[in-house]
């Protein structure tokens, strides 16, 4: 069987990045007539889940914990759309641990809920939650009651389903006609910045949509824009959507976007492998600079995980490593303990290097709270090798 665009149905697939970390042998292709990235083969389950990995490559994965960072974002925007207390019924396609569920409860404790997550692992963190069905299974397998839902909540998951248009069609069908659907995806515009050191294309993404793709399928599937995507946010794909009525794909209008998502990738490429050198400059940069001055560093993620792999940064200049979130899930990122942020007192730390490129000023800020007058780092100090501000 030819492999066809999840978008347009298109055959005409190109080879358009090979992912040299891949450990599914996925490639992402670029659709020729309407410019959807994809990778394949799509491998959208395995019999056994790998376990849980920081890693900076396609890898990473399984820890599960990454949702929750977006749960504020999403219920502050569902309130000014006053899309909350009127809710009867919720949907949560890829519930997670169920920090969107828990929060949403906290301000609608009425509402009946569905959660479908397949990770069996994440079970107990519903525990107590009476009015919540959790289904464990992936979406593509539950059968949905037609026009049940007020709300569907669907956040970082369209991109994992092997079909990101079949997955859409389902909600459709199982939205209320006066319904409301909340959906977010990474955006591929990630691909122009600067100081990328993270594998875009992971393994568990099987689909990579950028603001058009997105809104076309969005069409092609039925569904109207209320709200977004914000075209200053170069992270996230966060819309609103309501029903309205399916529509054939307009490939003409995506035609020109072939060129734009290959310029993307291009940029991409030839930054993240210069960046990956650049991070070990940056470690013997950090490295020399703990010879006169105690180093700790916030944020175990992925960015510390590649100054470690592709930064041989050694760890033992370090006077200690602190994730707030990341050691409730894992206890150790290449042999490197987490602490949680209480610790940085008695690290006594001279430099912070805060190891985040979108919660810099958040972690800034709780560090100053525990230990004011720090001299702090940030990724592109570490890529440029300069000192830090205060």
């Amino acid at each position: 069987m030819v492999d066809q665009c999840d978008l347009c149905g298109s055959a005409n697939l190109s080879v358009a990045y090979k992912v040299p970390t891949t450990k599914r042998g996925l490639t992402v292709y670029i659709c020729e007539d309407c410019s959807l990235l994809q990778s394949l083969p799509r491998i959208d389950y395995v019999e056994k889940r790998d376990n849980a990995t920081m890693l900076g490559g396609a890898g990473w994965g399984n820890i599960r914990y990454g949702k929750g960072f977006r749960t504020k974002h999403a219920l502050d925007l569902l309130r000014q759309h006053d899309l909350i207390s009127s809710v009867g019924t919720l949907l949560d396609i890829g519930s997670n641990r169920g920090s969107f569920v828990k929060a949403f409860l906290d301000e609608n404790p009425k509402a009946n809920v569905w959660a479908v997550e397949p990770d069996e692992r994440v079970v107990s963190d519903y525990e107590g939650l009476g009015q919540v069905r959790l289904i464990q299974e992936r979406i593509e397998h539950v059968d949905l009651p037609g026009g049940k839902f007020d709300l569907i909540y669907s956040s970082h998951t369209l991109e994992h389903v092997r079909s990101g248009r079949a997955c859409l069609e389902q909600s459709f069908e199982a939205l209320a006609d006066n319904g409301i659907m909340f959906l977010e995806v990474p955006n591929t515009d990630i691909l122009n910045f600067e100081n990328q050191v993270e594998e875009f294309f992971m393994d568990k993404h099987l689909y990579h949509y950028s603001a058009k793709t997105l809104i076309e399928l969005l069409n092609v599937t039925g569904f109207e824009v209320l709200f977004g995507p914000d075209p200053q946010d170069e992270t996230y794909l966060t819309l609103i959507l309501r029903k309205a009525s399916p529509r054939q794909p307009n490939v003409a209008a995506l035609k020109n976007e072939v060129g734009v998502a290959r310029k993307q990738l291009s940029h991409y490429e030839e930054v993240f492998i210069a960046n990956l050198e650049r991070l070990k400059k940056g470690s013997r940069w950090i490295e020399e600079l703990s010879r006169d001055k105690r180093i700790a560093i916030w944020g175990g993620g992925r960015i510390f995980s590649n100054l470690l792999e592709y930064g041989e940064l050694d760890a033992s200049c370090l006077v200690g490593v602190i994730d707030k979130n990341l050691s409730n899930y894992i206890q150790a990122v290449q042999g490197c303990k987490l602490l949680k942020p209480e610790a940085i007192q008695d690290m006594k730390p001279d430099v912070l290097v805060i190891a985040s490129r979108l919660f810099f000023d958040e972690i800034k800020a709780e560090a100053e709270e525990l230990v004011p007058g720090l001299e702090y780092v940030s990724l592109d100090d570490i890529l440029n090798q300069s000192a830090g501000t205060q």
